[in-house]
């Protein structure tokens, strides 16, 4: 536990917080003692275990907080297998009738570390036969709350956020251009960034109607530039507009790269955040052509989903074929399907959910290859479970969960999401950096994937979300302690003198570092959480 949340710890009263929430009938106290214990517990259980014909999911993880099983093969001739874990110079040791044993005997026994774990066959005569298997790899911190609180309320923090990302220059930019300015190297990725620019300013005009002329005029012709560069309803991809868009003018930063490298290719399923940035902008201002516009992108996601349901993560802009084999995680598609059902009572694309929700069960949901589907992130080649991310696995989690009437299967598949988010991309403390003694990141934070290992914002928010909906389902204090720390943590991160929400939160010595990783999108999920946090106080869980 590092100094702050050691300070944090020891002025919680008897590590008792009170939440008293409405929606259950009154008070929820929080108490950490056992809340802790149970964690620990839970943390002998492992995740999504393989085996039997599942596959291990785990190949390439490097941490765990819940005890993992590894696939080892089994070796001729041997009766039994000896588990050395070793640590520091210490051993713990137990005895399996397989190789494919969770380390639950020990688990709660290995302190945070580095942890190197060695499965050894003997036979029926007490010999060592065959090869020893071996695999290196963190023990990570559990679950210790109480970690931060809020150096403000909630919804004061989501405002402040979105008045930062308002000012910004680039974001300003829209008020006199239709166009956008290129300086601000993150706008290439047009459908990710100059969408969220518009329901940014769209969630701003809600909030703020002093600002809801000029968050409008910024929105309108943010989006009117989107419907300018969208193919035609007679291209390959009738109404998408770009993935990467106009060249930055910085030729030396990573979105350069990413540009240079995708010419003529395109991510599938972000013409949906474009989508959605319509309807935002719709619910606002009433013009019908933003509507029809959302109308148009849905359907022609009916249009091309493949026979067996499933759509491609990149296809080649021109044509619209897919790059390679790789299939979508088809949340961001079903959040807006659900809309269109929910607030405007639109049943067309209902068999498109129902298609993209059977190929989930027979595929990803199965093998839990959940994949990064990033549109910076190399993604051609890659080996199954090379690049998992919490990413997809928190949005499909949250998906089952905020059905109208989820089954008792579908929140039991969101919490092991949801556990494998944990497992593998939530860091509820780091190990201090060898060199300066440091921690060189806040805490709690949630990572991106396993080609980007590092702390953002959008992913604590994200994570948040599907904690705290996994609590509403089922009603498990751990998963609320869990939703609070992670969004406390976005509030308590946010710069308090200009508003902002670091995309990153790692420990980075120059200046301008922050503001050349700043992603709008980022903080349109890290507002969101905010406000759904604050919505629960108000519905009467004020946290203290």
């Amino acid at each position: 536990m590092n100094l702050r949340n050691a300070i944090v710890a020891l002025s919680a009263c008897a590590l008792t917080v009170t939440v008293a929430c409405a929606q259950r009938g009154g008070a929820v106290k929080l108490d950490y003692a056992a809340l802790n214990s149970q964690a620990a517990s839970e943390y002998l259980q492992p995740v999504h275990r393989g085996g039997d014909g599942t596959p291990y999911w785990n190949a390439f993880a490097k941490r765990f907080v819940y005890a993992p099983a590894f696939d080892f093969p089994r070796v001729k001739g041997a009766a039994k297998y000896v588990y050395t874990l070793t640590q520091d110079g210490k051993q713990w040791t137990f005895e399996a009738g397989s190789p494919n044993e969770a380390l639950s005997p020990v688990w709660s026994e290995i302190p945070v570390g580095q942890t190197t774990l060695t499965v050894a066959a003997v036979n029926a005569k007490g010999k060592s036969v065959g090869q020893k298997a071996v695999r290196s790899f963190m023990r990570d911190f559990p679950f210790r709350g109480p970690y931060s609180t809020t150096a403000h309320g909630y919804r004061d923090a989501a405002v402040k956020g979105l008045m930062y990302c308002h000012n910004l220059d680039a974001i300003k930019h829209w008020l006199d251009h239709t166009e956008p300015d290129m300086d601000f190297e993150n706008n290439t990725y047009a459908c990710k960034i100059i969408g969220s620019t518009v329901s940014v300013e769209c969630l701003l005009a809600r909030l703020m109607p002093s600002l809801r002329d000029d968050a409008v005029r910024m929105a309108r012709n943010a989006a009117d530039y989107l419907m300018r560069i969208s193919q035609p309803a007679t291209g390959a991809l009738p109404y998408f507009p770009p993935t990467y868009d106009r060249e930055p003018n910085s030729k030396t930063g990573w979105p350069h790269r990413t540009w240079r490298l995708n010419q003529g290719k395109t991510m599938f399923l972000e013409a949906v955040e474009v989508a959605e940035a319509y309807l935002d902008l719709y619910d606002v201002t009433g013009e019908r052509k933003y509507y029809d516009m959302a109308l148009h992108i849905a359907g022609t996601y009916q249009r091309l989903q493949e026979k067996d349901g499933a759509f491609p993560i990149k296809v080649y802009w021109a044509t619209g074929r897919p790059v390679d084999g790789a299939k979508a995680t088809p949340s961001p598609l079903l959040f807006l399907i659900r809309r269109l059902q929910s607030q405007y009572h639109i049943t067309t694309y209902d068999s498109v959910m129902t298609r993209a929700e059977a190929w989930m069960r027979e595929n990803y949901l199965k093998s839990f290859n959940l994949t990064g589907q990033f549109e910076d992130q190399e993604m051609e080649g890659l080996k199954p479970f090379q690049n998992l991310t919490n990413c997809t696995a928190n949005d499909y989690a949250y998906y089952l969960l905020t059905k109208p009437a989820p089954t008792k299967d579908e929140v039991a598949t969101a919490a092991e999401l949801m556990r494998l988010c944990e497992d593998q991309f939530v860091h509820w403390d780091i190990m201090p950096d060898s060199a300066t003694g440091l921690r060189m990141e806040y805490t709690p934070n949630v990572h991106e994937q396993y080609q980007y290992e590092t702390p953002v914002d959008d992913s604590a928010g994200q994570v948040g979300r599907g904690f705290l909906a996994l609590y509403k389902a089922t009603g498990d204090k751990l998963w609320l302690a869990k939703a609070v720390a992670l969004t406390n943590s976005i509030a308590t991160v946010q710069n308090q003198w200009n508003g902002q929400v670091p995309t990153t939160w790692s420990f980075v010595s120059k200046p301008a570092y922050a503001d050349r990783t700043y992603w709008p999108n980022c903080t349109l999920t890290s507002v969101s959480q905010l406000l759904r946090m604050a919505d629960f106080v108000q519905s009467g869980g004020m946290i203290y």
